[in-house]
């Protein structure tokens, strides 16, 4: 049983189903492949989560694929926020999502992905991490994001690169335009984070955060927060999936982990 779902559920005060997808084998090996399709229909409100980090094992020579693909339909609401992804060293995987919007539908994802067992005194030393985002909606693409990290590589360390960083995240909310004065709140919020570099990017069909720093925890503390900012008609939404998460940074191990 590669996958499984939990059951799901929708809290008081919340007009959301919320889902939780398990890994119960613990990590990925290479050649693994782990294949999620999702259909919301239309009107329908969801959110999914997993309720622990992804770990991406060391491979000699094969690659693992994390594949998930959803389909909204019209106005339709979806939320894709996993917890972080580990690449240990020597690990080859790629990631990719794909998401296709129907009229009047949004979607809301983010990506958080740690570089080698750093508690552990592990570097991403060799392999390589992919990954690629493509949101479309009638056929024509709103955002494409493609990422390739060699481990070992100059890039991990260069100012132009990772600058060091083993933490690299993005969150992005696809579907509908925001104002200048939203994403000027998404940036201050990003100002009360306890380390790292931030940038927040306005799109045509809505905008972009990104993180590289040291600590997954400060990355997930700021896309809650960036989410419970976008979301305060709905008073129920971050506290019904921080119930999954460990955002202290004290109790900070690989990854938040389950409650």
């Amino acid at each position: 049983m590669p996958l499984a779902l939990g059951r799901a559920f929708r809290p008081d005060g919340d007009d959301r189903c919320y889902l939780t997808l398990l890994h119960p084998p613990g990590g990925v090996v290479g050649g693994d492949e782990l294949d999620v399709r999702v259909v919301v229909e239309a009107e329908a409100k969801c959110v999914m989560t997993t309720t622990a980090a992804t770990k991406i094992y060391r491979s000699e020579s094969a690659t693992s694929t994390l594949r998930t693909t959803i389909d909204a339909h019209e106005n339709a609401s979806v939320e894709w926020i996993p917890q972080e992804t580990i690449v240990f060293d020597g690990a080859r995987a790629r990631s990719l999502v794909h998401v296709t919007l129907r009229a009047g539908a949004e979607w809301l994802g983010w990506e958080i992905v740690r570089l080698g067992r750093t508690a552990r005194g592990e570097s991403f030393r060799s392999g390589v991490w992919r990954s690629q985002i493509v949101v479309e909606r009638d056929g024509l693409p709103l955002w494409i994001d493609r990422q390739r990290i060699e481990g070992g590589s100059r890039h991990l360390t260069s100012r132009h690169g990772l600058g060091g960083a083993v933490v690299i995240a993005q969150f992005a909310s696809i579907g509908e335009c925001v104002d200048a004065t939203t994403i000027e709140a998404l940036r201050e919020l990003a100002a009360s984070i306890g380390s790292g570099a931030t940038g927040v990017s306005r799109l045509e069909h809505g905008f972009i955060c990104r993180y590289r720093g040291t600590s997954t925890a400060d990355a997930a503390a700021w896309f809650h927060a960036v989410r419970a900012r976008l979301q305060t008609g709905s008073s129920g939404s971050a506290s019904s999936v921080e119930r999954f998460w460990n955002l202290d940074p004290v109790r900070e191990k690989e990854s938040p982990c389950i409650n």
